[in-house]
């Protein structure tokens, strides 16, 4: 029989600053913690793992899984608590706006190659936090990869914070 324990927060550095490995998913299957970028990657592969439909969702510098029931209604789930929360939720208390959301840059479900492609961001986001712009066309090329997935969207506040620093220098 195997057992796990339920995963929990990290507190102590949940945005990665002392060790920026925190800030993935490999770092919550190796002690079971994590935060809002790694605990919504590790159920998104443990459910595909399963065969359950799950997405990846953001919102501002945040991320979270949506799945759909029975019916096909979709619903959000926040990793991070343990807590099932409404769009309007978000909406509200993360100030996003209804054009936001139309447009598809907030609370959207993302496809597999778009999680993927925003893997690309965080290597590329990552590699930047830890050598800075060393190896700028490595950075350029994780961006600019990733970005056909993403034509009209930005995927999160590491994106725009990425592209305007490497792109317009």
């Amino acid at each position: 029989k195997t057992t796990h324990l339920p995963f929990f927060y990290d507190y102590e550095d949940f945005k990665g600053e002392k060790d920026f490995r925190n800030y993935f998913l490999t770092k919550s299957l190796a002690t079971g913690s994590g935060q809002c970028n790694s605990l919504p990657a590790l159920y998104l592969s443990l459910a595909e793992g399963l065969g359950a439909k799950t997405y990846l969702s953001f919102a501002p510098q945040h991320s979270f899984i949506k799945y759909p029931d029975n019916q096909g209604n979709i619903h959000s789930y926040e990793p991070t608590s343990n807590w099932k929360i409404s769009d309007k939720w978000y909406q509200d208390n993360m100030f996003i706006s209804p054009k936001a959301k139309a447009n598809g840059i907030y609370l959207d479900t993302l496809n597999s190659q778009q999680v993927v492609a925003n893997s690309m961001l965080d290597l590329a986001f990552g590699y930047m936090t830890k050598y800075g712009a060393a190896d700028e066309t490595f950075i350029k090329d994780c961006i600019n990869s990733s970005m056909q997935y993403f034509p009209k969207k930005i995927t999160s506040m590491r994106t725009l914070f990425t592209a305007a620093y490497l792109l317009d220098s």
